[in-house]
């Protein structure tokens, strides 16, 4: 709780915390102080670092029952949503502890010298000065940033991209792009796993549509878009995971004018899609190929994230509301109702 008697819930947090085995009877007879601080350590572990009581504060029983139920409706009114410029990291540093190195999940050879992505001084579409996130130069089979994610039904992703060169790849493609963004699984290295994202083509030198799954044919369009080395562009991506429909829209930042917008649905979209549980931008390498020694290099910024948590949640307050209906009666002749 703040200064304004309000509660503090970081959205991690309540995403982690749904679990309504939180809501538990009280079994015997204590003083309240004794019940309220049983029931508090029933509460997942996760949330309870971010619950904030001014000091000397002590909750009532029937608060800390209430916890769960106030947790639940608060992850199911918030999208999970990210913003960075990455003006608040040192130039040089990688932008952790909020991003997540790409090159370190389920790594392959060639690894990059380090961080596989720093933030550098740099200037943006205007020719002002600032500061983003720039690629290793490193013929690596990927490099870049991710950050997990809830499984959701409609997810958006955003991004200022800018292409500052080009592999020397001239095979496939798909195989070497310098930077994509995307959604998607963290079950192995992002080079080979299920995703759908936006990605400029080496070997193109245009924006293409991407959609990778294990249990079907790949996806790859030609967005009819060149992305030329230099250029700021605004790429923005949504993804409804119910029906596969998506909007690509693509910008050019400096001019201001839109050089796409595009709306339509994947095809063969399947229900047992779209499982992400995470965001990224990456670019990815042909390292089997020895003749790639140009390495992709790209730069990010104003990222803007947003996911929102999937209908199961709803299914978890409604039990909530109905258990702790019961114990409302229950209890009423006590005085001890939940005030929901």
């Amino acid at each position: 709780m703040d200064e304004t008697g309000v509660w503090r819930l970081t959205v991690s947090g309540v995403l982690r915390s749904i679990g309504i085995r939180a809501v538990l009877p009280i079994e015997g007879a204590s003083p309240q102080r004794a019940t309220s601080q049983r029931l508090l350590q029933r509460l997942p572990a996760q949330v309870q670092p971010h619950l904030f009581l001014p000091k000397g504060l002590s909750m009532s029983p029937r608060l800390v029952l209430c916890l769960p139920l106030l947790v639940l409706a608060t992850g199911l009114s918030h999208a999970t949503g990210v913003a960075d410029n990455f003006e608040s990291y040192a130039p040089g540093s990688f932008p952790g502890p909020l991003w997540r190195d790409v090159a370190a999940l389920d790594p392959q050879p060639p690894a990059p010298p380090g961080p596989s992505a720093r933030v550098a001084l740099t200037t943006n579409a205007a020719g002002a000065p600032t500061q983003a996130l720039m690629l290793a130069d490193a013929v690596t089979l990927v490099s870049g940033i991710y950050q997990p994610v809830p499984v959701s039904d409609s997810y958006s992703l955003a991004a200022d991209i800018r292409i500052d060169r080009y592999s020397n790849n001239s095979v496939g493609a798909t195989l070497d792009f310098p930077m994509q963004l995307t959604f998607a699984q963290t079950t192995r290295n992002l080079y080979g796993a299920p995703q759908a994202g936006v990605y400029a083509s080496s070997r193109t030198g245009g924006w293409r549509l991407f959609l990778a799954e294990d249990v079907a044919p790949g996806i790859d369009l030609d967005l009819g878009v060149v992305a030329t080395p230099g250029i700021w562009y605004r790429v923005t991506f949504d993804l409804d995971t119910t029906t596969g429909g998506y909007r690509v829209r693509i910008d050019d930042v400096a001019a201001g004018t839109s050089l796409l917008d595009r709306s339509d649905s994947f095809a063969g979209w399947s229900a047992d899609f779209g499982n992400y549980d995470a965001v990224a931008f990456f670019s990815g390498h042909d390292t089997l190929n020895p003749d790639v020694t140009v390495a992709n290099l790209a730069s990010v910024d104003n990222i803007n994230v947003s996911a929102v948590p999937e209908p199961p949640a709803a299914a978890v307050l409604l039990a909530g509301l109905a258990v702790l209906a019961l114990r409302r009666r229950a209890r009423r002749h006590q005085g001890q109702d939940c005030p929901v």
